[in-house]
């Protein structure tokens, strides 16, 4: 598993979806948890990101 964290753009590339979807599908109780990394920054782990896609998007 890769636990890189992704950055609001970087999710968005990958799923080919907007910035705006993003925020949309974080309040989504299946979307995984989005890591607070400091006062203005979140990530999300790319293997729960994975997973999701797999389980979920596709």
């Amino acid at each position: 598993m890769n636990n890189k964290l992704l950055n609001l753009n970087e999710l968005a590339g990958i799923l080919g979806v907007s910035r705006s979807t993003i925020y949309r599908w974080s309040e989504r109780p299946d979307f995984p948890k989005k890591q607070k990394i400091g006062p203005n920054s979140v990530r999300w782990l790319e293997s729960e990101v994975e997973n999701w896609v797999q389980e979920f998007y596709l």
